[in-house]
């Protein structure tokens, strides 16, 4: 009898053992329990920390975390959140997603949809207040189905999109309003990257539903699924546990030499918060991550409502290769079509991706940027592969040309400097298309090609708008070519090369007065003011990038005002100079100046009034 108890006291040890070992221990056995790139889910973890431990030159800190449908495979935090202290990274950490907050809002559109509340192919003008938009140069209709693949038409924002003053908020419709950029393209022409149309899409989840957004995310998404450590809100304020815990990082970023050094706590709140705002662990983003591979998916209350969004509603040209998916990027490894979404802020940058087929999603987040972002989904995922691809019909029309980045600022005083620096030149060699020889892009036919620079490839979409022609690459990068950007180009070097002669013949007057060899002549005075005037000409352009640049990323209304102050009172000289010379030219009592030098004052000066203006240096309209 005791044989008997012993016997089935061991078989049910045994079965207790069995039922209680994790799904992990039979990945080494079972090639089911295997991640898309071939790694067994028990190797997982040392395939992580193998990485972690032979490239600490390349973080400071990171977290990382891998999971299935069913479990988390993996999640460990690497490195110090603060090197002057010796904080170490840990589950606690909170790092910002930065535009991985997107999903939230595509999130949150969808489950609308579902609903019945939103129709993705209406015009959004109707869930928006009266004469919302100001700057539109298109009277089509745009639909949130536009917002969501980033071709809504829009450039990127004039005035700042953060504040390290947590206290000067307005609300989402205000910080739209006074942020709204101009359109460049067509809706629907072309896809280039927005974060303002993304924080648009988050304003009219408030109009259908009645709650903030802020709100919404926090009663449909993070507490159906337990994200307790997760902030929406742009100074982390619905979140309290979440705001100390950010103070705790301070941030890092790495120079050309490979080097870190210390930046702060970077601490900018993002006014348009939907776009990129969400703060939070790698425990919660990675139940964020999970629900999409989750069947069903917690998201959503019918089950075909998450392959409705994993569907392609952009594609390059006409090939059928998906753009975005209904706000996701899709990741093409071969014949497998990944998605998730990537993110960077100041200070952080972040990964997810997932496959609904295995079952498996990764996520990771880090401070400043580098090589785990990528680095950690290669290991789950494997390296992106394109597809390979057969047109129907082969490449008509010659695409050569010079195109300029579609998300660039093409209004206001930094607009002739991204036509400078923005330019993408491409010329026809052979068959091939080429970009100064940096990149490289084979025309495949069907208006479609590859893109090749330095190692990444992608595909490459042309097609043609009102008489320019269009350049898409990935879906995500847009270019277009445009005559009147090129004749500002051309302006803006001539008036760079006539500031360059003003300094020179600063300096030679200087040499004249050291040597007391001036000489008096009519409109001395204001042709020395507009010699002056041309060195902080040449420096304001610097100026503007530096404040663009900074940590509010745009310009404050008491900065543009004062800039656009300054280049009106420049312009102001420099025609007043200009009719002072044309005047003396005519002048018989005119000193000891000739007519010659007056002419040549004449046409330097009033050209640089007329650069001025034309290329839209000052423009209080329209921004």
């Amino acid at each position: 009898m005791k044989r008997i108890h012993r016997l089935s006291a061991a078989v049910c040890a045994a079965v207790l053992f069995c039922t209680a070992m994790p799904l992990t221990a039979w990945a080494e056995t079972d090639a089911a329990y295997k991640t898309p790139s071939g790694l067994a889910f028990g190797a997982v973890k040392d395939a992580i920390e193998d990485y972690a431990e032979n490239n600490k030159d390349k973080y400071t800190a990171f977290s990382a975390a891998v999971v299935s449908g069913e479990e988390v495979l993996y999640e460990g935090a690497f490195g110090q959140i603060d090197r002057n202290a010796g904080t170490p990274a840990d589950a606690d950490t909170c790092y910002e997603w930065g535009s991985i907050s997107k999903t939230m809002v595509w999130v949150s559109v969808m489950q609308l949809w579902e609903q019945g509340r939103i129709d993705l192919e209406a015009d959004i003008r109707t869930y928006l207040p009266e004469k919302f938009f100001r700057h539109l140069k298109y009277d089509d209709k745009i639909t949130m189905l536009n917002l969501m693949n980033h071709n809504g038409g829009w450039a990127e924002n004039f005035w700042a999109l953060q504040s390290s003053d947590e206290t000067a908020f307005v609300s989402l419709e205000k910080a739209l309003r006074d942020t709204e950029p101009t359109q460049n393209t067509r809706p629907g022409a072309i896809s280039s990257y927005c974060n303002w149309s993304a924080a648009l899409a988050g304003y009219i989840v408030e109009r259908i539903s009645g709650e903030t957004f802020g709100d919404y995310v926090h009663h449909h998404i993070l507490e159906p699924l337990g994200m307790e450590h997760t902030a929406v809100m742009p100074a982390h304020e619905d979140n309290a546990w979440v705001k100390e815990q950010r103070k705790k990082v301070q941030c890092a970023s790495q120079n050309a030499l490979g080097r870190w050094k210390e930046t702060g706590s970077q601490l900018n709140y993002i006014q348009l918060y939907p776009a990129g705002a969400v703060t939070g662990t790698i425990g919660d983003m990675a139940k964020f991550a999970q629900s999409f591979v989750q069947d069903p998916c917690p998201l959503f209350d019918k089950p075909e409502t998450i392959n409705e969004m994993l569907k392609p509603s952009v594609t390059l040209g006409e090939s059928g290769i998906p753009g975005f998916c209904h706000g996701l990027i899709p990741e093409l490894h071969g014949e497998k079509v990944f998605y998730g979404h990537n993110g960077a802020v100041g200070g952080f940058s972040s990964n997810f991706l997932f496959d609904l087929e295995s079952g498996v999603a990764a996520v990771v987040m880090m401070i400043g940027s580098g090589d785990p972002t990528a680095r950690i989904p290669e290991i789950v995922f494997g390296e992106s592969e394109l597809p390979e691809y057969e047109a129907k019909t082969p490449l008509t029309g010659d695409y050569s040309g010079i195109y300029y980045g579609l998300r660039a600022q093409w209004h206001g005083p930094v607009k002739w400097i991204y036509g400078l620096t923005g330019m993408a030149p491409f010329t026809k060699s052979g068959d091939n298309y080429t970009a100064l020889g940096v990149a490289n892009i084979t025309p495949l036919g069907d208006g479609i090609g590859h893109f090749e620079q330095q190692g990444i490839k992608m595909f490459a979409a042309f097609s043609e708008q009102d008489g320019n022609k269009l350049l898409s690459i990935g879906g995500l990068a847009g270019y277009q070519t445009s005559t009147w950007i090129t004749v500002c180009n051309i302006i803006a070097v001539l008036f760079v090369i006539i500031m360059l002669i003003g300094l020179l013949l600063l300096f030679i007057k200087l040499i004249q007065r050291i040597a007391k060899a001036r000489k008096n002549y009519i409109g001395r005075g204001w042709i020395t003011v507009s010699q002056l005037l041309r060195p902080i000409a040449l420096a304001l352009p610097i100026l503007y990038m530096v404040l663009f640049y900074g940590s509010q990323y745009g310009f404050t209304r008491v900065q543009g005002y004062l800039l656009c102050g300054a280049e009106i009172i420049i312009m102001l000289v420099f025609a007043m100079t200009a009719v002072k010379s044309l005047l003396a030219m005519f002048n018989k009592e005119r000193g000891e100046a000739g007519a010659c030098k007056y002419f040549v004052n004449f046409i330097a000066n009033g050209f640089s009034a007329f650069a001025l203006a034309a290329l839209e240096l000052i423009r209080f309209w329209g921004i």
